[in-house]
C-alpha cells in the first residue's frame, strides 16, 4: 500500500464518517505510527542497514552516526577498515572505562573500543587515520510523507500502520466500535511481525548438531 491507499483503508473502517476534514490528521497519525513502531525494542530485520560512507578523521575522537540512526544492531560485530583493507575490530564499553584504558595522554592510535552517546561514536584511543567504519545498524525508514510515497511498513506490513493510526482517530471521534475493529487489527498485525522476526532469525541461523566443527 502507498500512503493515500492507507489513508482510504482507514476511512473505511470509519464508515467514511469523516470525508476529507481529517485526511491531514490522518495522514500525521500515519507518520507518528511508524515513529512509535521504530521505538520498539525489538525491530523488523526491514530495518537493518549498512554503514556506508561512514570514516573517523585523524586525531578527532567522534562521528557522527547516519542521519536516520536508531540503534547498532548488537549481532554484528563493529570493525573498522584503514587504506589498505586491514580490518581491525572494535568493542562497545562505557565511556568511563573507555577513558581509563585508553586515556588522551596517550595519543592516538588504531581504535579498540568505543561508545556511541546522543547518536555519536566516541572511540578510544582516538583514530591516528582515517578509518571506515564497517558493521550494522537499525535505521528508520523513508518517512510517508505523500498520498504516492511508500516505504517498507506500508509495502510488507501495512495494516499494522492502518491499525494504529486508525486507533487514535477512532478514539478522538469516540467510535467505539471502530476502535475494536483496529484494536483486533494491531492485535494480528503485531503478531504477524513478531512471526516474520523469529522465521529471519531462524533462517539466519545455523543449527549444527554438536556444534560446528
Amino acid at each position: 500500500m502507498n500512503r493515500g491507499e492507507i489513508l482510504q483503508r482507514i476511512k473505511l473502517i470509519l464508515g467514511f464518517k469523516v470525508g476529507t476534514v481529517f485526511d491531514n490528521d490522518i495522514n500525521t497519525q500515519i507518520q507518528q505510527a511508524q515513529l512509535e513502531l521504530e521505538q520498539e525494542a525489538e525491530l523488523p530485520d526491514f530495518l537493518k542497514k549498512a554503514y556506508t560512507g561512514l570514516s573517523t578523521v585523524a586525531s578527532t575522537q567522534t562521528v557522527s552516526c547516519p542521519a536516520d540512526f536508531i540503534r547498532e544492531f548488537d549481532d554484528d560485530q563493529l570493525f573498522l577498515r584503514n587504506t589498505d583493507n586491514e580490518e581491525t575490530p572494535v568493542v562497545a564499553d562505557q565511556r568511563g572505562f573507555l577513558r581509563q584504558r585508553y586515556p588522551i595522554s596517550d595519543g592516538t592510535g588504531t581504535p579498540k573500543g568505543y561508545d556511541i552517546i546522543n547518536k555519536v561514536f566516541y572511540f578510544y584511543p582516538i583514530p591516528d587515520a582515517v578509518y571506515s567504519i564497517q558493521g550494522t545498524y537499525y535505521g528508520s525508514d523513508t518517512t510517508l510523507s505523500a498520498d504516492a510515497s511508500t516505504n517498507f511498513w506500508s509495502t510488507l506490513i501495512p495494516e499494522i500502520l492502518v491499525s494504529k493510526a486508525g486507533f487514535v482517530i477512532a478514539s478522538g471521534l469516540r467510535d467505539q466500535i471502530a476502535m475494536q475493529d483496529f484494536a483486533g487489527m494491531l492485535g494480528r498485525a503485531t503478531q504477524k511481525l513478531n512471526e516474520r522476526n523469529t522465521s529471519n532469525e531462524a533462517a539466519g541461523s545455523k543449527p549444527v548438531a554438536g556444534g560446528e566443527d
